[in-house]
């Protein structure tokens, strides 16, 4: 196999082992490991003997009555020469408590021969110091995490024979900008490229069947996703949170998905799936044929200030709005029936909620999450007991629609005045009133705030105020 660019000898493998081995490059004199009960035998390749124990570096804590090993530590313990780890047994970590978290692996560039056919669940996971791996053409199989938490990675080139990059793949590799892989991949797992915040514009293989949940979650460097015609399923958030992406593009013959000015719904326009942070526009109607806000629809798109829900849509999915910290208002239609927890969480900017319902909708104890408590609530003249009845719609400051509720009259009275003098909140007009800060945290009336922006709330009106 090759190490570093160089060509290295086959490893010796005692005849009948069966433990795990670490295999090292080069001439080993010595090397810190846990030699008790055969748990990591580290073999110098050459001579096939075992290195010298230094136990200082390892710490093992035992039963007091059985003496069975219940924990194996290292600590500080460092492989410079390291070169693969084999384990017979995929979960000998777990199963042995042995804890890996001080283990510093310093290999950087490692190239897989020919004759692997298949990587191992979580086999380099958190190799933090390798930036380049060459799979050789005969791996057909990546496991589960193979690289999670790679976080040096750069690149990748996918072999011919592999058809699906399993679940949490690459999760967390930040520094992964290029992948490179052919068209009979027909499925990308859940979280498979989660948080690969350089990932840049990739072309999806023509082949993709699936899509997994959070599959693409915060790749903040991709500008624009093309979704092929053979595409059947996309998990919820595959595409959540990527900062630069403005545009997701879906082929016309796909038969389960369509794209309307950048937007990702299922095929007839029914359900909303995935709004692109990266979209500049400070407002958006959702189409009238719209019945369900998919989960995580509109989560982070912190740009926009107004988006209008239809008549029509029954149903606002979990995360759907969170935070929308732009989002100043909302309407919720008649026809609405649930409103699903953490929806529209964190909606800091939120200066008024208005339900047209008759019928208080289901909604949920997070449902408004850090937005309900200085949210005054609108809902019909006739409703407001109702909802003051209903649970969780009841903890709002709830008033009635009025025909012109759109006028300051109806909503603010102007003999009340809110100021900052000297740091100090001044409230003219009414002593009845809470002070809360942006994260929805009620203060004290006599407390002095300090610099940032606060919201008053009166039993007629909310204001922002801003002490410098």
């Amino acid at each position: 196999y090759t190490l570093g660019g160089e060509e290295q000898m086959i490893p010796y493998i005692p005849e009948g082992s069966s433990e795990p081995l670490v295999f090292l490059k080069g001439k080993i004199d010595r090397i810190e490991y846990c030699a008790e009960e055969n748990l990591i035998r580290i073999i110098d390749y050459k001579t096939g003997k075992e290195n010298d124990v230094i136990k200082s570096h390892c710490s093992i804590t035992r039963d007091k009555e059985t003496k069975e090993i219940l924990r194996v530590k290292f600590v500080n313990l460092q492989l410079p020469l390291y070169a693969m780890l084999l384990r017979q047994d995929k979960y000998f970590a777990q199963k042995h408590n042995i804890d890996m978290e001080n283990v510093k692996i310093c290999c950087a560039y490692l190239t897989i021969p020919n004759s692997v056919t298949s990587i191992g669940e979580s086999a380099f996971q958190s190799c933090s110091a390798l930036t380049a791996v060459e799979i050789g053409n005969g791996v057909t199989s990546i496991g589960e995490s193979a690289f999670y938490y790679c976080s040096s990675l750069k690149s990748i080139v996918i072999p011919s024979g592999v058809t699906k990059i399993a679940k949490n793949t690459f999760f967390k590799c930040s520094s992964l900008a290029s992948v490179t892989w052919h068209n009979d991949i027909d499925e990308i797992g859940d979280y498979a490229f989660y948080q690969c915040e350089a990932l840049s514009d990739i072309v999806l293989p023509s082949g993709l069947v699936t899509i997994g949940t959070e599959a693409f979650y915060k790749c903040d460097k991709m500008v624009k996703v093309t979704i092929g015609d053979k595409v059947k399923e996309i998990g919820d958030a595959a595409f959540t949170n990527c900062n630069s992406l403005s545009k997701i593009d879906v082929s016309e013959n796909n038969q389960q998905f369509c794209s309307i000015d950048g937007v990702l719904f299922d095929k007839d326009v029914n359900t909303l799936k995935c709004y692109p942070k990266g979209k500049t526009e400070k407002s958006y109607t959702i189409p009238n044929s719209v019945v369900t806000i998919g989960v995580y629809a509109f989560s982070n798109c912190y740009v926009l200030n107004e988006i209008v829900i239809p008549e029509g849509v029954t149903k606002i999915s979990s995360c759907s709005f969170s935070e929308c910290s732009g989002l100043e208002s909302l309407t919720i239609p008649s026809t609405i029936k649930e409103i699903e927890n953490w929806a529209m969480d964190w909606c800091w900017a939120m200066d008024k909620l208005v339900s047209l319902s008759l019928i208080p909708p289901t909604i949920y104890s997070s449902t408004f999450y850090k937005t309900d408590e200085v949210v005054p609530l609108y809902v019909p003249a006739e409703c407001v007991g109702i909802y003051k009845e209903s649970e969780y719609w009841k903890d709002f400051d709830i008033y009635p629609i009025t025909e012109n509720a759109n006028a300051k009259s109806d909503i603010e009275r102007d003999d009340i005045s809110i100021r900052i003098v000297g740091g100090v909140l001044v409230v003219e007009g009414t002593d009845d009133y809470r002070v809360y800060d942006l994260m929805g945290k009620s203060l004290s009336k006599a407390e002095r705030l300090e610099k940032g922006i606060y919201i008053v709330v009166t039993d007629s009106k909310r204001e922002k105020v801003l002490v410098k």
